[in-house]
């Protein structure tokens, strides 16, 4: 990430653009929160697993296991399947509807007909 925001910054001084010091920005919480045990990830991985996974029950594990999380942002008035997180930068809202569904990493049906028809001998 931080070389990401250091090329980023190269090219903005040669084209004369006003930066900032990117070591001043502590992103671990977010990251904690996204990769880390029981993160936006894993929940998410495990959602898409079961076999009626959905993006309501998603958000509602998401927000029952970080609700002490200062980074997730739980509004009362948020749908089901919204829930926001706090970056560096700004807050960002998710809607969670099409996660389950994207995430599922569905072989395509060629490649499983033929592994279907595979012997190991």
């Amino acid at each position: 990430v931080v070389d990401n925001f250091l090329s980023v910054k190269d090219e903005y001084e040669r084209e004369g653009i006003e930066t900032f010091d990117v070591s001043d920005i502590e992103n671990s919480a977010v990251l904690k929160l996204l990769e880390g045990r029981m993160g936006v990830f894993s929940i998410l991985n495990d959602e898409c697993v079961r076999p009626k996974g959905n993006a309501e029950s998603f958000v509602y594990k998401l927000k029952t296991i970080h609700r002490d999380s200062y980074k997730l942002v739980v509004k009362k008035l948020d749908r089901p399947w919204e829930f926001g997180i706090k970056h560096y930068a700004t807050t960002v809202k998710y809607d969670a509807r099409n996660f389950v569904a994207r995430n599922n990493d569905q072989l395509p049906k060629d490649v499983l007909e033929c592994v279907c028809k595979c012997t190991n001998d």
